[in-house]
């Protein structure tokens, strides 16, 4: 698990290349980070080297990156990681933002999340580390990407997202 932490960390300075994440796809490393997440899923580390180097994969690259994260189980591993470690705040940031920038632009992915639990990870998490920044942020930004999806927002609300929103605007 300690050399899959760092071999993690090292793809996400060419994760962060907008002209590098063709490489890495096309060499394998975004199914290599899936995989690893899944292998050692009872590690903190590789849980979040893992999530931030999809995150930055994800990034600004619109749907189709988004679904290839998808499509190679990354929901999935992301979901699992922030239920997984749910005092972890750094795990829990880099997932939550992972699971933000895989539904960015993308109207499938946020419907699969939503259908996995996603909107409630979310909402626990934001209601379990109130003053930490980073959770808050990633939190707030993944379910503000869910909610452009009517059905998503209905449940958000429900689940008082929006109070949990205006709470973090607060601070």
């Amino acid at each position: 698990a300690e050399v899959a932490a760092y071999a993690l960390k090292s793809l996400v300075y060419f994760a962060k290349g907008t002209d590098r994440k063709g490489k890495v796809v096309e060499l394998g490393g975004l199914k290599a980070a899936v995989e690893a997440m899944r292998k050692f899923d009872a590690d903190a580390e590789v849980q979040r080297g893992g999530a931030d180097v999809l995150a930055w994969m994800a990034s600004s690259e619109g749907t189709e990156m988004g679904q290839k994260i998808a499509s190679e189980g990354g929901i999935e591993v992301f979901l699992k990681a922030v239920r997984g470690f749910p005092d972890n705040e750094k795990v829990l940031e880099r997932n939550l933002c992972a699971l933000g920038n895989v539904a960015a632009g993308n109207p499938d992915n946020k419907v699969k999340i939503a259908e996995k639990g996603g909107i409630e990870v979310a909402i626990e998490a934001l209601k379990r580390h109130p003053g930490v920044a980073g959770v808050q942020n990633q939190g707030c930004f993944m379910l503000g990407n869910l909610a452009v999806n009517d059905d998503n927002a209905v449940k958000i609300a429900e689940k008082g997202g929006i109070e949990l929103a205006i709470e973090a605007l607060k601070r």
